[in-house]
């Protein structure tokens, strides 16, 4: 195991580079097998005995981390979770061993650094970045035959980001070439790092699953990621694509969506406010930054941009939705962030109008018109 440590780590100067190495190894190298039953379902293996067979549980997993980490003089210690995407007031008062499912490993601060927990099981996380199912909890820190129970912060929004850009070449008949850009961070970039690293044999069909959602049929033209498995590299995702009917006829010219990506949470606040009883309980914060560049065809020109929006409910939801016009067409950016994800009783009716609000501004649309015909010069946002 030393021989192992010294063979990953060299090279690397600095603490967190060494942690990431480790932490690799141990998520990646070291295959995850559940124990449900018998001694092992609680008592875990000697990290030797880990290290050898090459394959544990997540109790067996933290071990051999908190071991290896000691080598390069990191201290760690284990905590014990109850891993779960949809969170409920966790009574811990009653001490049972029913309270926890999983064990995960903190390391605590020093005077260089904050103190941070690490997922061994979490094989494509970052370390920036703890598994989405650990977050939120309330959990038991094991250390010098002690218990502590702490409760672990979700991640900022700004940290779990969906992050995309389209640059959509339109033609005449309302298909196009669509150049995708998706540099999302947090949950969503562990999510391409699932979905699209690993073989590469069959990742055009992966995309073309995943870009049906918003465009029907596409036919993948190329596919461009960085390595995925790299949990030290920022993950991103580059596609060209070639779709149909990308605008829509209508009676005041052809129109075009604002954004590809909808909002997932527009839909919670259905119940009228007087009938509402509890809290609503959404899964965690997140931020949506998405923006999308239309490249106008020959003959055709902008007839009218959607208004721009703001919505903002103080520490809760915030909204802005911009069009612009530009030399090549038209360029639409739209950031939606949740700040919390329990939006208490008394702030349910605003809530529900924010959303209204933001419903709204997402079915606005782009209109173009036929240069060739006697239509008014385009109608500017203001």
């Amino acid at each position: 195991m030393k021989d192992k440590v010294a063979e990953l780590t060299k090279g690397l100067a600095t603490e967190e580079e060494k942690v990431r190495a480790i932490a690799k190894f141990v998520g990646q190298e070291i295959r995850y097998n559940a124990w449900a039953f018998g001694t092992h379902g609680y008592q875990p293996f000697s990290a030797a005995t880990i290290f050898e067979r090459r394959f544990g549980d997540c109790k067996d997993k933290s071990i051999l981390l908190r071991q290896m980490l000691a080598e390069i003089g990191v201290e760690a210690h284990p905590v014990l979770i109850n891993a779960a995407y949809r969170r409920h007031d966790e009574k811990l008062d009653v001490a049972m061993v029913g309270h926890f499912n999983h064990c995960i490993a903190y390391l605590p601060a020093t005077a260089e650094r904050a103190g941070y927990y690490l997922d061994a099981t979490a094989d494509r996380n970052p370390i920036e970045y703890l598994r989405a199912d650990d977050q939120g909890a309330k959990v038991l820190h094991v250390r010098d035959g002690k218990g502590e129970i702490v409760e672990i912060p979700y991640t900022a929004p700004e940290q779990n980001e969906f992050v995309r850009r389209y640059d959509v070449q339109l033609a005449r008949d309302g298909s196009g070439e669509i150049r995708v850009l998706d540099d999302s961070s947090g949950m969503f970039g562990v999510q391409n790092r699932y979905q699209f690293g690993g073989e590469q044999g069959d990742l055009k069909q992966r995309l073309s699953r995943v870009f049906a959602e918003a465009f029907g049929k596409v036919d993948v033209l190329e596919v461009a990621t960085s390595k995925l498995e790299d949990i030290g590299a920022a993950a991103h995702v580059e596609a060209r694509l070639k779709a149909e009917n990308l605008w829509t006829r209508e009676a005041l010219g052809a129109a075009l969506r604002t954004s590809f990506d909808p909002v997932p949470i527009l839909e919670v606040a259905a119940e009228a406010a007087e009938s509402r009883q509890f809290e609503v309980v959404l899964d965690r914060p997140f931020r949506m930054r998405t923006t999308v560049l239309y490249r106008l065809p020959e003959g055709t020109k902008l007839k009218d941009l959607p208004a721009d929006e703001t919505v903002s409910l103080a520490g809760l939801v915030e909204y802005t939705m911009r069009a612009r016009a530009t030399p090549e067409g038209v360029e639409v950016e739209r950031v939606f962030t949740l700040r919390e994800r329990r939006i208490p009783k008394e702030r349910y009716a605003d809530l529900r109008a924010a959303l209204d609000e933001i419903r709204a501004a997402e079915a606005r649309q782009v209109v173009l018109s036929d240069t060739q015909s006697n239509e008014s010069t385009p109608k500017e946002n203001k």
